[in-house]
């Protein structure tokens, strides 16, 4: 599994091969030999002296019928092969379908395993986020509103969302700074009516 590297200044090379490769491959795309190990449920890289994967939780020896697999919930299927975004995106739209059928922990494994695949998406930031916030990780759900912020500052809807979980922690001023910006953002939006009726109720 190791890659040899083909000079210091050069892409990395298949040791079968020695097709030259992307550093950000798995799989050597011409013969298929694993490059490194990755997570057999959402494919994220897996670190070396890592037990569970830091994508998605998933026990590292966890297979199909093998050891532990009983207690893995089991994550959308993806090829290793596949698309970068469009792997991703899978695992998009499986949490949503999961979060809208109120099955909150599976949903926080999918969208957490998007922002591993993609963590410049700043939409799988605020889905992961919402989906915190349900099940009450409401510091987890700031930090990745902030991330998702810093990756979109022009979001309306993400400083609702934001000031929805400020609601629940009862930081009721830094909730209604988040409705705020919304107005400041969108103020002709329906998220800054209902910004406005939420500050209203306060």
């Amino acid at each position: 599994m190791a890659v040899v590297r083909t000079g210091d200044d050069l892409p990395e090379a298949c040791p079968r091969c020695r097709a030259l490769l992307r550093r950000d491959f798995n799989f050597c795309p011409s013969c298929g030999e694993r490059l490194r190990e990755v997570c057999a449920h959402c494919r994220a890289d897996l670190e070396p002296g890592w037990a569970y994967c830091a994508a998605c939780g998933t026990a590292r020896d966890a297979r199909a019928g093998g050891p532990g697999a009983e207690a893995v919930v089991p994550l959308l299927e993806v090829e290793p092969l596949g698309d970068l975004e469009a792997r991703a995106e899978a695992h998009n739209t499986r949490g949503s379908e999961l979060y809208e059928n109120d099955e909150f922990d599976e949903a926080i494994r999918e969208f957490s395993a998007a922002v591993s695949l993609v963590p410049t998406n700043a939409t799988y930031h605020t889905n992961l986020a919402v989906a915190l916030s349900e099940i009450g990780e409401y510091e987890r759900a700031v930090s990745e509103f902030h991330e998702a912020i810093r990756l979109d500052p022009g979001n309306a809807g993400t400083y609702l969302q934001l000031g929805y979980t400020y609601q629940e922690m009862e930081r009721l001023q830094q909730a209604v700074e988040a409705w705020r910006q919304v107005e400041v953002l969108a103020p002709d939006s329906p998220e800054a009516e209902e910004a406005r009726e939420a500050m209203d109720s306060i």
